[in-house]
C-alpha cells in the first residue's frame, strides 16, 4: 500500500519482525503509556497535537494517524479519528500538508480544541472533516503569521510572494469550511484575532461546544 493510502489492511497476526508497523502494534499492546507519551490514544482513536508545528510535524502526524488506523478492526464500521488540539501553531507548509493528509483519509477526522488553537492550529481545527468541537473556555486565534527572512533582496521578495500564495490558500480553505468568504478572512487575518467558542460557532469555525 502507498504512503498516502490508509485503507485498512486485512486483519492478520502480528509477525515478530523488526518493522515499523510491527513495532508500533507491539508497543501499543505492551506499553500503552508509551503511545500516550507520543500523543496517541489508540484505544479511543485520539491523536494529540500540542507541540509547535515544524517541518518535522507532518511526518510525525502521518505516523500517528497510521498507528491509530492499525488498531481499527477492518470488519467494523469506520470510526472517526479524534484530533485533540492545544497548539500555538507554527509552519504553514506543514500545516497544509497535515490538512491534505486528513482529507485523504477514508474516514472523518473530528477536530477538538481544548485549551487553545492558535495561528496554523486554528486552520487545522477549522478544516476537520468530521465534527469540529471546542470546549467552553478554549481560545482560537487567527492571524496571517509572520516571517523573519534574511538574505539577498531577490530571495526575500520571492519568499514574500510565496507566503502570499500560501495565505491565499488559507483564505480559500477557511471560506470553504466556514460561513464567511475569502475576503472576510483576508481582512480578519491582518491582525491577531482572538475568538471565544461562541464566536467560533457564529462564524462556522466549529460545529459544537462541548
Amino acid at each position: 500500500m502507498g504512503l498516502y493510502d490508509d485503507r485498512p489492511e486485512p486483519k492478520k497476526e502480528v509477525e515478530q519482525t523488526n518493522t515499523d508497523d510491527s513495532v508500533s502494534v507491539a508497543m501499543a499492546m505492551e506499553f500503552p503509556f508509551r503511545l500516550l507519551e507520543w500523543g496517541i490514544d489508540a484505544e479511543s482513536n485520539i491523536i494529540y497535537l500540542s507541540d509547535e508545528i515544524t517541518e518535522h510535524t507532518l511526518p510525525e502526524m502521518i505516523q500517528k494517524f497510521r498507528t491509530v488506523l492499525r488498531f481499527n478492526d477492518p470488519s467494523e464500521e469506520k470510526k472517526p479519528i479524534n484530533l485533540m488540539i492545544n497548539c500555538l501553531g507554527g509552519d504553514l507548509i506543514s500545516t497544509l500538508g497535515i490538512i491534505d493528509y486528513i482529507n485523504s483519509l477514508d474516514r472523518p477526522v473530528n477536530t477538538i480544541c481544548r485549551g487553545g488553537a492558535m495561528s496554523a492550529a486554528a486552520v487545522i481545527l477549522t478544516c476537520g472533516t468530521g465534527k469540529r468541537y471546542m470546549s467552553p473556555n478554549s481560545t482560537v486565534m487567527f492571524h496571517e503569521g509572520s516571517m523573519m527572512e534574511m538574505g539577498r533582496v531577490t530571495d526575500v521578495k520571492n519568499s514574500i510572494k510565496w507566503s502570499e500564495v500560501l495565505l491565499e490558500k488559507i483564505y480559500g480553505l477557511l471560506a470553504d469550511k466556514t460561513k464567511e468568504d475569502a475576503e472576510f478572512w483576508k481582512k480578519t487575518l491582518q491582525a491577531d484575532t482572538y475568538l471565544t467558542a461562541e464566536e467560533c460557532i457564529k462564524l462556522g469555525v466549529i460545529d459544537e461546544i462541548i
